[in-house]
């Protein structure tokens, strides 16, 4: 389940360390904001962690390139932060 009810056919899960979700997030929301305007995708971030480890799930709605665009520039804020 997406925060926005049952996924759709062309929505992924994208696991994100716990320490990286803010990052993502952006102050005010202006990095997620940023990668839904230039991904074309929807992007939400669960609210808990998931159990057992320590990431959370970024919900990431849109055809699979859309997806695979928005997974390498989440995954390049993520390599910035390491």
């Amino acid at each position: 389940m997406t925060p926005y009810g049952a996924p759709s056919p062309d929505a992924y899960i994208l696991p994100v360390p716990n320490e990286c979700v803010g990052l993502v997030i952006g102050k005010g929301g202006e990095m997620i904001r940023q990668l839904q305007l230039k991904t074309g995708v929807r992007i939400s971030v669960a609210k808990a962690v998931i159990p057992e480890t320590n990431q959370r799930n970024v919900f990431v709605e849109g055809s699979l390139s859309k997806y695979d665009q928005a997974k390498q520039m989440i995954g390049k804020v993520i390599d910035d932060f390491f």
